[in-house]
């Protein structure tokens, strides 16, 4: 439990807090919603 915590806080401030060089020192969430980024992976064809 308390792991799984931890790496929760951990994922959740990596991908909305810390910056990435290779994003140009923006978050992945911030770099997701600045460039109207679109993912399809896993959408389905019906």
């Amino acid at each position: 439990e308390r792991f799984n915590r931890k790496l929760m806080d951990y994922l959740i401030w990596y991908n909305t807090k810390r910056p990435h060089w290779s994003l140009k020192l923006q978050s992945p969430v911030d770099y997701l919603l600045k460039n109207n980024y679109l993912s399809r992976m896993c959408w389905t064809n019906t």
